[in-house]
């Protein structure tokens, strides 16, 4: 498990833009490994304003929720 953080401006749309590059680097990681397996992971994404009440902490639990529904959701397009 790794944590990726980003500070700055992100237009619209762009932390899913993120996250598809990131995807498609695992996948295209997998077919160069030659394991018989996949190299898969799921990916949980917050976005929230930087300022005096920002408490890190939340913003990890609040992408652990978001990395946990989609690899539910990620098993659910398994089956």
């Amino acid at each position: 498990e790794f944590y990726i953080l980003g500070v700055g401006q992100y237009e619209e749309g762009e932390p899913e833009l993120r996250i598809e590059r990131f995807t498609k680097a695992m996948v295209a990681a997998a077919a160069e490994s030659g394991k018989p397996y996949p190299i898969m992971g799921s990916i949980g994404c917050v976005m929230a304003p930087v300022d005096d009440k920002l408490e890190v902490e939340s913003v990890i639990n609040a992408a652990d929720v978001a990395m946990y529904r989609n690899k539910v959701e990620r098993k659910k397009q398994r089956k």
